[in-house]
């Protein structure tokens, strides 16, 4: 249970309320104990006198018992059930900030199916066992106890009847115990590929459908799910046995006192009246004896839901921002920056971070978001790779062997590269989607791993080849781009900062997707499904891009964004970048050369390393490589 005591943090300002909810469990079931002990009286006494009041005296304590028992198990639900939904709503919430601090290596390393399991399944389970099978799990032992010790004062002989029958219990529960985990891990661990299977399947199901792999989709999911059968009916058969057990021996122990009873009725040393009343305590023990295999079972399961959270919640994050105060300098002594744009202000690392838009009718072609205390450094507006190496934890070779570059404030830079040369990987290291091996990355002079994660974030527009929109309006996913720095992972109920709808349509006319938003069926109100699926790909990558500069970043990052769109929109959408990027550093990875032509200069990437940086007519004439790259022949 170790792994249970985990949750005293958020159980503990409710302790008092809980122990409570515990204690009116153990009334609620305790009390109805009396009723036996009211019906042995009954018997030996107004029965067998024949008085009648004696008789309206037991049975209106029968009913008060009863009363007491129904209005205790009401005050218990009362108080466990907003408790522990309030739990699972608090333990959901931590997991997902917890998520969203992981780095992206961290995301590829688990399937998205386990997380859901665990946010999901897992915490549900957690919380119903908390609810009602820790509470039962505690008062039933207690009440066993306490009917053994009813059972002692009616005769001693019953009381080591029921001894006898619990020696034989803990046994099997001891056998069942061992078991039972292992397969319950099994069956949640399957779960998680379950849902991962299903995940996949509604996401490629235009894959599937355009192969006709539907068959083998389905085939796969099949095994999985049989699997997943194979390991429940093993925890069937084991509960089985178990419920066995607990049931036939309460059984037997309740015929063993009846007859042993009898006889002492025969011999004169029990009276009838005590052996109805042992015999009917048994039946009233049977039900939380008998329960206690479902409670066992319940709690087995519980604790390895316990122990598939932690260990995701265990994952340290390794980007992080920078411990407070031990952010002022970098390793090679650069300024950590203060402030942001707009008449903001960013605290130093580690505190609090705020900022403000400007006025909502601030036009996006104004300048971009720069750091007033920077402003006047010569490093201002400056992105600076030096000596950069990186490397994924399970990689024989670095993906990045020594990269040194320096875009200048204004300045955009295309990577151009084979698959694999690291152009993706060198661009996601800007905004810390990974940190480096070893070397520097810089922003205005400061080392990006010495900033604080909101602020660093905050200042740069990241658009994707590939791009994910989220199940929202077309408005919502292009306001994503105004980010907030409130904190490292956004302040809790915290909308980004609003633009002006003028603003969100000048940042879709710059990304060439005003056309087909004013023809959506609600404009900017216009729901755009799961991942943007209901639209075309080029779509989605304009409104990305609209996303990206809408927040007019001081730093800009595009890989590849504009792949899925026809060369006449391509074109149209390069000329309204142009004015954005003369007042933007920008980084992006090309492989069309109109993309690199966008650009003031081109570094060349090969295996990892730069092969040749110059202007793209340059790089024309110069280099062989580039030239084969973009397709030119000489």
């Amino acid at each position: 249970m170790r792994i249970l005591l985990r949750f005293w943090p958020d159980i503990r300002p409710r302790a008092v309320r809980y122990v409570a909810s515990i204690l009116f469990a153990l009334a609620s079931t305790g009390i109805s104990l009396l009723i036996p002990v009211l019906t042995g009286r009954a018997i030996d006494g107004p029965l067998a006198e024949r008085s009648l009041p004696g008789l309206l005296a037991i049975t209106g304590l029968v009913v008060l018992v009863g009363t007491a028992e129904a209005l205790f198990q009401l005050i218990r639900r009362l108080l466990t059930a907003g408790m522990t939904a309030d739990w699972e709503v608090q333990w959901r919430h931590r997991l997902y900030r917890h998520l969203q601090r992981l780095d992206v290596a961290r995301h590829d390393e688990w399937d998205s199916g386990q997380m859901l399991s665990r946010a999901t399944n897992d915490l549900s389970q957690l919380r119903r066992f908390f609810a009602f099978g820790f509470p039962f799990l505690v008062i039933t032992p207690v009440l066993v106890v306490i009917g053994g010790v009813v059972l002692a004062l009616i005769h001693p002989v019953f009381a080591l009847i029921l001894v006898l029958m619990a020696l034989p219990t803990m046994a099997g529960v001891a056998w069942f115990n061992t078991r039972y985990q292992v397969a319950s891990r099994a069956a949640q661990d399957t779960m998680g590929e379950v849902s991962t299977s299903v995940e996949e399947s509604v996401q490629g199901i235009r894959v599937l459908l355009s192969f006709g792999r539907s068959p083998w989709a389905a085939r796969r999911f099949r095994l999985i799910v049989e699997r997943l059968r194979d390991h429940e009916l093993r925890k069937v058969r084991l509960d089985a046995w178990l419920w066995g057990v607990v049931m036939l021996l309460p059984q037997l122990a309740q015929a063993a006192i009846a007859g042993v009873g009898a006889w002492g009725v025969v011999a004169g040393w029990a009276s009838l009246g005590d052996v109805v009343a042992a015999v009917t305590l048994m039946m009233y023990l049977r039900m939380p004896i008998e329960m206690f295999g479902f409670l066992l079972s319940d709690a087995l399961m519980s604790l390895t839901a316990a122990t598939r959270y932690w260990e995701l919640m265990d994952i340290a994050p390794r980007i992080t921002a920078p411990e407070a105060g031990s952010a002022g300098s970098t390793s090679q002594g650069s300024p950590v920056l203060t402030g942001t744009a707009g008449g903001g202000t960013v605290s130093d690392a580690g505190g609090t971070v705020s900022a403000s838009r400007g006025s909502r009718g601030e036009s996006l072609a104004a300048a971009p978001r720069t750091a007033p205390a920077a402003e006047h450094s010569p490093d201002a507006g400056v992105l600076e790779f030096s000596e950069v190496v990186f490397a994924h934890e399970d990689a024989d070779r670095p993906v990045l062997d020594g990269i040194t570059l320096r875009v200048a404030a204004g300045e955009t830079l295309a990577l151009v590269g084979t698959t694999g040369s690291g152009k993706t990987s060198l661009a996601s290291l800007v905004p810390r989607l990974f940190d480096v091996t070893s070397g520097r990355v810089a922003v205005d002079g400061a080392d990006v791993r010495a900033l604080p994660l909101p602020h660093l974030r905050s200042r740069i527009g990241v658009a994707f080849e590939d791009p994910i929109l989220f199940s929202s309006t077309v408005r919502e996913n292009v306001l994503m781009g105004a980010q907030t720095v409130a904190g490292e992972d956004g302040a809790d109920g915290e909308e980004p900062p609003a633009l002006t709808d003028a603003q969100v349509w000048e940042a879709l006319e710059i990304a060439q997707a005003a056309d087909f938003v004013r023809a959506l069926p609600a404009g900017l109100d216009t729901q755009v499904g799961e991942q943007g699926l209901a639209l075309s790909g080029g779509q989605r990558q304009r409104i990305a891009l609209a996303r990206a500069v809408a927040g007019r970043p001081q730093y800009l990052v595009l890989d590849d964004p504009l792949s899925a769109v026809d060369v006449d929109t391509e074109d149209r959408v390069q000329r309204r970048l142009r004015e954005v990027l003369s007042r933007t550093t920008s980084l992006i990875v090309a492989h069309r050369p109109s993309t690199a032509a966008l650009a003031d200069r081109v570094a060349v990437l090969d295996s990892g390393r730069v092969q040749a940086v110059g202007g793209h007519e340059e790089l024309l004439e110069a280099s062989a490589t580039y030239r084969d790259l973009m397709g030119v022949h000489a």
